[in-house]
């Protein structure tokens, strides 16, 4: 079943075409997204196909747009200041791609709902990628980072941080004003838009998706495994995402529900006295537990940090190119062929 089309019509030909090729290689959204430079071409189009969003530049506005069957226009302008009694929505032209985006879909979210099942996508089987260690300064957040850069190029990843202290927004100098308790609200409101309103918070470093981590650790201790469980559910079903991949913290409380979510689950090791020990503590649990199942998903690595970027500035993506890089892709050969 395709993906329903976002139509972008602007008299700017250039800016319609950058738009579409910019979303389609970096956004990760259920639409497709069609660019026309003429309401005359998208008449055309419409004859024989179905448009349900309609980005269109006041510009090519006219009144004949306004009697079509489309579910939601948008109007693409060149003006910040909303106009008073305007019948349609207004996103500013000149941002960035992905926040007229986010913006459209806001828009569109509080009219429509993906309740009907029909919009679930049809994708391969998603995977779940656990990244975990007991032991501390492994790299674990790094192998996380450098399989999502990989990943990412060839399919639709998600990285998900269950870290207490994440950190992210500092190594991507970045600030977020929706992260991943905003998402579990709105689970928790039963908000039937759940993946259009994911859509509007997600963030991207290279073609790797995030969710901006939670900004405290009671905002994390707070959620309810079941949530969490609903929330991949709803990923696993509503989104188009391959590959989400988990970096699972100590902080949680709920260790053996986030490693039962897993298909495969990468534990980065150390070889010093103190790491053994708690490897082995860890190995203990786990037959307390008593869980053959997870068991056979853990695969237990050495990591070694000797060319790592040394500067915080394009850490994320300096990574790929590292002995890290390497060990990443020969576990996606491995585990996500």
């Amino acid at each position: 079943m395709k993906k329903k089309v976002l139509a972008i019509c602007d008299l700017e030909a250039s800016y319609a075409v950058h738009f579409t090729e910019h979303v389609n290689r970096r956004g990760n959204i259920p639409f497709e997204i069609h660019a026309f430079t003429s309401t005359d071409q998208l008449r055309e189009y419409l004859k024989d196909h179905v448009v349900e969003i309609l980005l269109i530049s006041e510009k090519a506005m006219c009144s004949e747009v306004e009697n079509w069957d489309i579910a939601e226009t948008v109007i693409l302008t060149e003006e910040m200041r909303r106009k008073a009694h305007d019948r349609y929505p207004r996103v500013y032209k000149y941002q960035s791609s992905m926040n007229v985006v986010r913006e459209v879909l806001a828009a569109y979210g509080e009219k429509k709902s993906l309740k009907d099942p029909a919009e679930k996508f049809l994708k391969p089987k998603c995977r779940i990628v656990g990244v975990y260690s007991p032991v501390a300064r492994c790299l674990k957040t790094s192998l996380a980072l450098t399989l999502g850069q990989i990943a990412s190029r060839d399919r639709a990843v998600l990285y998900m941080s269950f870290e207490e202290f994440s950190g992210f927004g500092g190594l991507l100098r970045d600030k977020y004003e929706r992260n991943i308790s905003d998402v579990i609200y709105y689970l928790r409101q039963e908000d039937e838009n759940i993946i259009l309103k994911l859509s509007q918070i997600i963030q991207k470093t290279g073609r790797l998706d995030y969710i901006p981590p939670a900004h405290s650790p009671e905002d994390l201790r707070n959620v309810k495994a079941a949530e969490w469980h609903e929330l991949l559910c709803a990923l696993i079903e509503k989104s188009s995402y391959e590959v989400i991949i988990l970096d699972i913290g100590d902080g949680l409380g709920m260790l053996r529900d986030f490693l039962s979510e897993c298909d495969v689950i990468y534990m980065p090791t150390k070889e010093n006295a103190f790491a053994k020990a708690k490897i082995q503590a860890f190995d203990d649990w786990l037959e307390l537990w008593d869980s053959a199942a997870v068991k056979s998903r853990i695969r237990r690595l050495e990591l070694s940090p000797a060319d790592l970027p040394v500067s915080r500035d394009r850490y994320v993506e300096q990574l790929v190119w590292t002995q890290l890089g390497e060990t990443a892709r020969d576990l996606i050969k491995q585990d996500l062929p």
